[in-house]
């Protein structure tokens, strides 16, 4: 009964009467008695949502509609919905890998005319999106010679791009509201939230190569609060400097850190700084440890050789680039300006043997 009930949060097909939106009420009116009579429903439920999702290339509007219904069940099933916003953010980087693939098959004048996107300006909404019939577009797919139109590949393109940034819109829809209430402790329901998404940015978008926009979900709640922000930037200096790890997973830490850092707009001096000599004194240390250059397994760099103490490298010298300024200060005696003291080891690691300059991650 519940996969039946699901089903018709991806059924967008005409309603005679009515809106497809207030048809789906009723199902989520069913679910949500079957969960407070069922003890176990919210663990069957959970594994249905999984079963039932539509796939990556289904409609758009099929897509949207499940997603859309899915943040409404997070409203009478608190215990699943973590683990709800994780599914929806999981969809949204299979989309944005698939995008990336495709892009990166395309020239660079067919990816410049198909980023320009027809909804520029436009306010999007999902429930809209769910009730409106879309107009109907030429079934003709291939040309004479059977193969496929490549402006009907384009086409299609344009239209995953579009589902991707329908899905995010639909998600931040969600979040910003709780994630922007200005207390001096986050919500107990943002903290849940946030935890989750951590979860998900772990397991899902630092694995994920082709990941260009998934992680913006991240990047945006977790500047909501201090407690998020020293959460989310405290495990990716970790994963940075961890020798445990593989060097592709710190390589892409460092790369996320740095990303973000450099880039972030609510981001306090202070933060910038202390990451900053951070990873300095990290780079202090193996430069300590491996004085001729060559490397000593066993130490801060691990057993896997040094590309993961490059990334960490190049991550001081991105985040220098845009955060320059923050990386100064003051004299007491002159007013004159000098650099972070910490920022030395740039210097020193850069004419060192490990030359890491000549190094490409």
């Amino acid at each position: 009964m519940l996969s039946s009930l699901l089903g018709e949060f991806a059924d967008v097909s005409p309603t005679l009467n009515g809106k497809r939106t207030d048809l789906q009420l009723n199902a989520h009116w069913a679910i949500q008695h079957l969960l407070e009579v069922v003890p176990s429903g919210h663990t069957i439920l959970l594994r249905l949502i999984r079963e039932t999702f539509p796939h990556k290339t289904a409609d758009r509007r099929e897509q949207i509609s499940y997603v859309f219904n899915l943040i409404r069940i997070g409203q009478y099933a608190e215990h699943i919905k973590g683990e709800i916003i994780a599914l929806c953010i999981d969809r949204a980087v299979q989309i944005d890998v698939e995008i990336q693939f495709e892009l990166d098959r395309l020239e660079d004048d067919m990816e410049d005319e198909l980023l320009l996107s027809h909804n520029a300006g436009r306010t999007y909404s999902a429930e809209d999106d769910i009730n409106i019939e879309p107009t109907m577009l030429d079934d003709a797919t291939e040309t004479s010679s059977g193969f496929l139109n490549p402006i009907t590949d384009l086409t299609t393109l344009r239209e995953t791009i579009t589902t991707l940034d329908a899905l995010m819109t639909t998600i931040f829809t969600y979040l910003d509201p709780i994630f922007s209430q200005a207390t001096t402790y986050p919500t107990l329901e943002a903290e849940h939230i946030f935890d989750s998404l951590l979860s998900v940015f772990l397991t899902r978008i630092l694995p994920t190569y082709h990941s260009r926009h998934a992680q913006f979900v991240l990047f945006r709640t977790s500047q909501s609060h201090p407690l998020f922000l020293d959460k989310f930037v405290c495990l990716l200096i970790e994963r940075s400097l961890n020798p445990n790890l593989p060097n592709i997973a710190r390589q892409a830490s460092s790369a996320y850190l740095s990303s973000f850092i450099a880039r972030a707009k609510g981001l306090p001096t202070e933060m910038v700084r202390t990451v900053v000599e951070v990873l300095c004194t990290f780079l202090s240390r193996v430069l300590e440890e491996m004085p001729s250059g060559k490397f000593i397994p066993g130490g801060v760099a691990g057993n896997n050789g040094l590309d993961g103490v490059y990334a960490v490298f190049q991550a001081v010298i991105y985040i220098y680039c845009f955060r320059w300024r923050e990386l100064r200060e003051d004299v007491d005696e002159t007013g004159e300006q000098v650099w972070m003291p910490q920022l030395n080891v740039i210097q020193r690691m850069a004419w060192s043997a490990l030359n890491p300059l000549a190094v490409r991650v």
